[in-house]
């Protein structure tokens, strides 16, 4: 075990050492962070993409908390649950690498869509699968949930914030879903689950995990219809287009 953490401590001051030399562009605007924050949460489009994805994100929070709960009840060894982990994680390395041309290739929104239908996939397989070992293939599905959507909100969260906010967006996003929804998730879960069984919580969330995707899917399609009307203005009244 304590290999492990230390295995843990030498991987994270390699990700230290890596991140102390990117380059970071400075930012020409003034103002404090929270001011930025507070502008932010004055314009609705962006908050509307937070809301859905805190929605759909739920559903991660609250397989993370009560799987392994789910899994114990169907008699799964704690080899199982480690290999059930392990698996979501190897899951990851692909999307990550493929992050950039994934993005590329179907647009941030649509990257995001997708990984929010897989969240709901995969709260749904949970609650429905009966033998423990049927964990290890739905945690395949991990790394679309999980990578991609993060790589692809932080993109967005960039490309929808106001001029000059992108770097503030891309933190409030990450606090979102790091702190924000793992904590909502695991209170709801509990409390708002209390009387229902670890699979009544995993199908519980894979149903906020759609009524998020939904919701972003409602999302862009408005979005799309503006930019088109703005468009179609602009080339009325002979203005330049962006």
């Amino acid at each position: 075990m304590s290999a492990a953490f230390g295995g843990y401590a030498l991987l994270m001051l390699g990700c230290l050492v890596t991140v102390a030399g990117l380059p970071v562009e400075r930012a020409s605007g003034r103002g404090s962070y929270w001011r930025g924050v507070m502008a932010l949460l004055r314009n609705g489009p962006w908050v509307i993409f937070l809301a859905s994805i805190l929605i759909g994100g739920l559903a991660l929070s609250i397989e993370m908390s009560f799987l392994f709960l789910y899994m114990e009840r169907l008699g799964a060894s704690k080899t199982l649950m480690g290999i059930t982990l392990a698996v979501s994680t190897v899951s990851e390395l692909p999307v990550w690498f493929f992050a950039d041309r994934l993005i590329e290739r179907l647009g941030t929104r649509k990257v995001l869509a997708l990984s929010l239908l897989a969240c709901a996939a995969q709260g749904f397989g949970y609650s429905l699968m009966v033998n423990p070992l049927c964990a290890l293939p739905i945690q395949l599905l991990h790394g679309l949930l999980f990578s991609a959507s993060w790589a692809a909100g932080v993109a967005l969260s960039g490309e929808i914030a106001p001029k000059g906010m992108g770097a503030t967006a891309q933190g409030v996003f990450g606090a979102v879903s790091w702190g924000v929804r793992a904590m909502l998730g695991s209170g709801v879960g509990w409390a708002g689950c209390s009387s229902a069984s670890p699979r009544g919580r995993l199908c519980w969330g894979g149903v906020t995990a759609l009524v998020g995707g939904l919701g972003f899917c409602g999302w862009r399609a408005g979005a799309q219809r503006l930019d088109r009307l703005i468009h179609e203005e602009r080339a009325e009244s002979g203005q330049p287009q962006r």
